[in-house]
């Protein structure tokens, strides 16, 4: 095969720290090529002057808009980023005229290699191949890349065996003529079905292809496989996979998982990593962190490149060649240096405490320094393996070394301050800490979790440490170096130490000369180098102005000219990060009123609108999820939303929904990942709560398709909430975020529930659409859920929209029960009497509500076992509590005497007599309701009632309201109702004389249940005597006279005559 030379011409390469590298073909033998990938040819090359040998993959430029070519020009130094034992590692990279060229680490043969020499493989093999691909693909995930061309081909396999996958990430930067996926027939048969059908597709298209490539190792051919190209299509999309009887259970149930036509319903992160099928084993564990341990100079040493200089000044082209790597595969470009020996940390420590000299010899020595940071790796590898105390032991020596050097005036001794702690705070060889949602999973125990606080206690000690030694004023004249990599470093510097520590951005903010010098790096360019300093001046500014903003009107011009920048980058700029940049800036500057104007003035417009819009629906954080984020790509869209909407509410609104905004902040909410860092997810519920509220009318036009009850809902699920949660509270998380976050979540979802339920005639639709998206999405689930995330104060807002929705509809009533409305635990919980009294109150409400619905419930009720919540809140200091109480009793006396045993029990019904003299009416009148239906349904409870019958006679004088009358009315008529047991005490304290006063009332409502009442005394001769003597046949006679247009004043009349009639004095 002919060798294809490509073109000498050099271009020098931007890697990711902005250092610009004189890297070309001449740097390079190219020996042989040894396949065409996806975009290009790749040949086998060596790195001369040395023994290492490369994958050098040329990619032609040819038929690329300047677009594409910017945009390739991004991926290459995204990808430069990762560092990963199962991913092929981009090594180096430069551009001619014709092409580019992606230098790569060798593997040693292909997957498909294996598939063509054995048609399958053993199931534990193939088990061997998916951890490392499950691993590589959360790895990309975790960075927000898309593989996109997962196939055999681009599984590649090191010399010790290691799965190694590559081909990624460059397809998102190509046209649409070239994203045409094939395997080796032409065919796309590892293409995911919303891929074929040219759908919308995330990260699960990745998880789709995984599954075909394991299917087809384990079973010797794909699961859809024909040379014709559109029955293949329609194999993909509509064929149900079939399994081999020889697969295993857990095989089988993993490749279900993943060979799920639709994607939402696919196994994905974090249950993936959990699945049997893949989950490690503690000894697979330990075997794999130590080799990572044992390989953890796995980097590209060219991020030491100006520490070496302190130490070594002989030319790096004078060094002889360096020896071959005994693995190829773990070869790297290694400039000016490479550590030679394992240092022990006592090394370091020692030299330190030597002499005075000791700090400033540490600091000036490459290898303590390559040891340190090293060490200090925060990666998932260093929380899961018992080197914290390394970590920590390593961060005291180096804090140690430069508290001890701040006297030192060395100019060297200072760049290696610098650089030691720029390579801790801003880390360069790709390193990620990944979002807690990634690794939590319920079956994951506490100790297998990630300590995330470890990264940020790591990076605030060091900017700690800097502001102790007072290190704002040295890196004033370094912001205005003329050298751009310095400027870099320190920018990096600045925005961590500010990031991690809000005191040292007010220490920056004093500096206004500084502050001034970051805002004149602002600038609209299409130079990659530029554009990189511009991003991270946005950023520093950004969390500076955020800690110190009452400093910004003293850089009036400055600030006019940052804005313009601005404003123009999200008008003209290409590259959409650079966009959210500018736009987290603006956003800040807006908390100052006059910046606020202006802001208003260029953005709050159809067209300014539309371009924030454009942000908001591109996938801009693909391959950009550097470090945790705690400062999402579209913070900046939403705290600038957040600004001005309460100075521009009624157009503000208008432009939402015309511009499509809405709607993409929506769907963003429901989707995002780390493109919102959790305080922007809350402030994006706040946005639209505060528009809701403020502009009732417009919530018809707002809520539209229930997309952002669908979307808030979402935002209440058990792994949303269980990521916040472990996220660190000092970068918005923790149970204290968590408990604003779901309030604000319910609160928004109770008002448009309230304002359908309030215009209920005018939007009749609305309200019943609402009801029927909350019940399929199961909200009631995720309130109840939310207990275990809050406290019990910050619970009150779930709770109280529970028993709105539960009263509202028998749907909801249905789905508490099912979802563990009561359950002993929840309602123990919910009815603890030191619970704030709106908590017990709704809790009561809802346990009222479905009492009163049916006595099919009131088994679970009772299981749940709470008489003694019940006793004790009979007795509560609030009034409304004690009177809800006493309806719940009612209604659980309603149905069915089910309880009465029970309430006996417990003695439940002496207190529930005294309330019948509580000094609340309203108590009052609930007790006399729940006496009432506690003796309707049999005479059980008759005796233990007894001592109610003086207060329920009091209760039917002129002194109670109507209600209460008539409640203790039915209660004394339901106490002869089943047997003449109290007839005797109900006349020696005067009950049917009283009962016959209340029918003087001609308009009281108590008047037919009194006349009822009556009705049911006069089954007994004694009875009838009384009322004889008081004359009563004539009161009868004269109540029939005045009502008879009331059949039931009537009929309850004719009843008492009859029994009269048969009684003779």
């Amino acid at each position: 095969m002919q060798k294809q030379e490509p073109s000498p011409t050099t271009a020098p390469t931007n890697n990711h720290t902005g250092k610009t590298y004189s890297s070309s073909i001449d740097d390079y033998h190219v020996l042989e090529l040894i396949g065409e990938g996806s975009f290009g040819k790749v040949f086998k090359g060596r790195r001369k002057y040395t023994s290492q040998i490369v994958a050098m993959k040329f990619i032609p430029k040819k038929g690329k808009n300047e677009k594409e070519l910017y945009n390739l020009r991004q991926e290459i130094n995204i990808l430069k980023k990762l560092n990963h034992e199962n991913i092929i590692l981009l090594l180096d990279s430069f551009e001619t005229k014709e092409e580019f060229c992606v230098v790569m680490e060798f593997a040693q043969g292909e997957l498909f290699e294996i598939l063509e020499d054995d048609e399958r493989l053993p199931e534990d093999v193939v088990g061997k191949i998916a951890k490392q691909l499950v691993r590589a693909l959360h790895y990309l995930h975790s960075n927000r890349i898309i593989h996109r061309d997962m196939k055999p081909q681009n599984i590649l396999i090191g010399s010790d065996g290691a799965i190694k996958l590559c081909d990624f990430g460059f397809a998102r930067v190509m046209s649409c003529n070239t994203m045409v996926l094939t395997s080796i027939k032409g065919t796309p048969l590892y293409m995911a079905p919303e891929l074929v059908q040219e759908q919308p597709y995330n990260h699960t298209a990745d998880l789709w292809s995984l599954g075909v490539i394991l299917y087809e190792l384990v079973v010797g051919k794909p699961p859809f496989f024909t040379n014709n190209f559109f029955s293949l299509i329609q194999f993909i999309v509509k064929d149900p996979v079939k399994y081999p009887p020889y697969i295993s259970p857990p095989m089988k149930s993993f490749l279900r998982g993943l060979l799920n036509k639709a994607p939402k319903q696919r196994l994905d992160w974090p249950k993936l990593l959990e699945h049997p099928f893949v989950r490690e084993t503690k000894e697979e564990k330990e075997q794999r962190e130590k080799l990572l341990l044992d390989n953890i100079g796995r980097k590209r040493l060219e991020m030491f490149e100006k520490i070496v200089a302190l130490n070594q000044k002989q030319d790096s082209n004078t060094k002889k060649p360096k020896q071959p790597s005994k693995t190829p595969s773990q070869t790297r470009v290694k400039k000016k240096v490479e550590p030679k020996r394992d240092i022990p940390l006592s090394e370091i420590e020692t030299a330190i405490a030597k002499d005075e000299n000791g700090p400033k010899s540490v600091m000036k020595n490459v290898e303590y320094l390559d040891k340190l940071a090293n060490l200090i790796k925060v990666t998932q590898t260093a929380y899961k393996t018992k080197s914290t105390k390394t970590v920590q032991t390593s961060l005291k020596i180096l804090s140690k070394a430069l508290e001890k050097c701040e006297e030192e005036d060395s100019d060297n001794l200072v760049d290696a301050g610098i650089v030691s702690s720029l390579l801790l705070m801003h880390p360069t060889d790709g390193d990620v800490f990944q979002f807690p949602c990634v690794f939590q999973s319920e079956s994951s125990s506490s100790t297998e979790n990630i300590d995330c606080n470890q990264d940020i206690n790591i990076r605030t000690a060091i900017a700690k440490a800097l502001a102790k030694q007072n290190i704002v004023s040295s890196l004033s004249d370094l912001v205005n170096s003329p050298d751009y990599n310095s400027r870099i470093g320190i920018l990096k510097v600045l925005f961590q130490s500010c990031r991690f520590l809000p005191e040292f951005a007010r220490q920056v903010a004093l500096d206004s000369p500084l502050v001034s010098s970051i805002m004149s790096l602002v600038k609209d360019s299409t130079d990659m180098k530029v554009i990189y300093e511009t991003e991270l001046s946005c950023l520093l500014l950004a969390t500076i102005f955020k800690e110190t903003p009452k400093i910004i009107p003293q850089f009036g011009r400055d600030i006019d000219t940052v804005i313009n920048t601005s404003v123009s980058i999200i008008n003209t700029a290409l590259d959409e990060r650079y966009k959210c940049f500018a736009i987290l800036l603006l956003a800040r500057l807006s908390s100052n009123p006059d910046s606020k104007k202006r802001v208003i003035s260029e953005l709050m417009t159809p067209v300014g609108m539309s371009k924030l819009n454009d942000v908001l629906t591109k996938d801009v954080m693909e391959g950009s999820g550097f470090g945790f984020p705690d400062i999402g790509l579209l913070d900046g869209v939403v705290y600038l939303f957040n600004q001005v909407s309460d100075i521009w509410a009624s157009s503000f609104n208008n432009l939402l929904s015309k511009t499509g905004v809405w709607r993409s902040l929506t769907e963003r909410l429901k989707s995002s990942d780390i493109e919102m860092s959790p305080d922007a997810a809350l402030a994006s519920i706040k946005l639209m709560y505060d528009i809701a509220s403020a502009n009732p009318d417009t919530i018809p036009t707002l809520v539209g398709d229930m997309s952002i009850v669908r979307t808030v809902i979402q935002c209440l699920k058990k792994n949303i909430v269980t990521a916040f949660s472990h996220w660190p509270a000092s970068r918005s998380g923790g149970s204290s975020f968590v408990n604003i976050f779901i309030n604000s979540s319910v609160s928004l979802l109770h008002l448009l529930y309230n304002q359908a339920t309030l215009q209920e005639k005018e939007n009749e639709k609305l309200l019943a659409e609402l009801i029927k998206v909350t019940h399929k999405e199961e909200l009631v689930k995720y309130c109840i859920g939310n207990l275990e995330f809050t406290t019990m104060e910050n619970f009150g807002s779930s709770l109280n929209f529970l028993a709105s929705m539960v009263i509202t509809s028998p749907f909801f009533t249905k789905q508490f029960i099912k979802f563990g409305g009561l359950q002993p635990e929840f309602l123990q919980q919910i009815l603890n009497t030191s619970n704030p009294s709106t908590v017990l109150m709704d809790g009561l409400s809802i346990l009222s509500q479905i009492a009163r619905t049916s006595k099919d419930y009131y088994k679970q009720i009772h299981q749940a076992n709470i008489y003694t919540n019940i006793k004790d809140l009979l007795k509560h200091k609030e009034n409304d509590v004690r009177a809800k109480v006493c309806n719940l009793i009612g209604n659980m006396c309603r149905h069915s005497a089910f309880f009465y045993e029970a309430l006996n029990q417990y003695g439940l019904i002496p207190d529930l007599i005294q309330r019948c003299r509580d000094n609340d009416a309203n108590t009052r009148k609930f007790a006399c309701f729940a006496i009432g239906n506690a003796c309707f349904h049999n005479n059980n409870l008759y005796k233990t009632l007894t001592p109610s019958i003086p207060p329920l006679i009091d209760l039917l004088s002129e002194n109670s309201d109507e209600k209460t009358r008539a409640n203790a009315a039915g209660a004394l008529g339901n106490l002869v109702r089943n047997s003449n047991e109290l007839v005797k005490d109900l006349l020696k304290n005067g009950a049917i004389e009283a009962l016959v006063k209340t029918l003087s009332d001609d308009n009281s409502s108590a008047k037919k249940i009194a006349l009822f009442s009556l009705g049911n005394f006069c089954q007994y001769e004694e009875c009838c005597i009384v009322l004889k003597q008081l004359n009563f046949e004539k009161t009868i006679t004269e109540i029939m006279a005045k009502s008879q247009e009331d059949t039931g004043v009537q009929k309850y009349c004719a009843r008492i005559q009859t029994n009269l009639s048969k009684i003779t004095i």
